[in-house]
């Protein structure tokens, strides 16, 4: 089995439809240029790639464990042009392992723009000591502590407490509760 050694630079995480950094926030460009300014914080699951110090070497299956390293699925994985994962040795450059990578964002589904909500009134806010923000439509379990209310934006949208979903409220309205409270749940639609 073919050993990467591991430097700065470790691997290219290739999308060349998204490439997921944070909570919401992707680059559409596959130039190499662009690559190297997207700062990558979620890692694969099930990866060991933060226990792999500079100069070793991991083995491709250590960091995308369930790539290929066959070279014929490798290129049609990589010819695909779906959005991919890849291993790279850091000297060559050459794909060691492939996989196809998870479905980039949709932007119709309900995601977190938080902390903090966006100032253009199309966007769930939910406020309190800490504000929080969502795009999109659908639901999301979590935790939001302190919430003493919400503006619906451009959707109805409505909040979880405990395990009892409140009514829809219509759009652009703000309800607000005589108490803070912690929120369980967020939906719009």
């Amino acid at each position: 089995m073919k050993k990467l050694t591991i430097g700065l630079g470790l691997i290219a995480l290739v999308a060349p439809a998204m490439l997921v950094s944070g909570p919401a926030s992707a680059s559409t460009s596959s130039d190499a240029s662009a690559l190297t300014e997207v700062s990558i914080t979620e890692t694969p699951e099930s990866s060991k790639l933060d226990e792999i110090v500079e100069g070793e070497e991991a083995d491709p299956k250590d960091i995308l464990p369930k790539a290929t390293e066959d070279p014929a699925e490798i290129d049609q994985i990589v010819n695909s042009g779906k959005p991919t994962e890849v291993v790279r040795d850091l000297e060559t450059g050459q794909v060691l392992a492939a996989q196809y990578a998870p479905l980039a964002l949709d932007t119709q589904k309900l995601q977190p723009t938080s902390p903090g909500c966006n100032s253009n009134k199309k966007d769930l806010c939910m406020l309190g000591k800490n504000y929080y923000g969502f795009t999109g439509t659908g639901s999301l379990s979590g935790t939001w502590k302190s919430i003493s209310g919400y503006s619906t934006g451009n959707k109805q949208g409505r909040l979880k407490y405990g395990s009892k979903w409140h009514p829809w409220s219509k759009k652009n309205q703000t309800s607000y509760f005589p108490k803070r409270g912690t929120i369980s749940g967020v939906a719009r639609k």
